[in-house]
């Protein structure tokens, strides 16, 4: 199962995909991001710091 967007915009996602896969042992759960074997970018999560390393340029 992909889960992505909304939920990755916390930088905890990670536990709620734990919770999930106690739930249903047979159902592995990922990011669309990591499905196609790219690296997990939380840029909402890190929204605040982001732009203020803009800010100090």
């Amino acid at each position: 199962m992909i889960l992505d967007h909304h939920l990755l915009r916390d930088l905890y996602y990670r536990r709620y995909f734990e919770k999930l896969e106690k739930l249903n042992m047979k159902v592995k759960i990922t990011t669309a991001a990591e499905f196609m074997g790219e690296e997990v970018r939380l840029l909402e999560a890190n929204r605040r710091n982001l732009w203020e390393s803009l800010d100090r340029e």
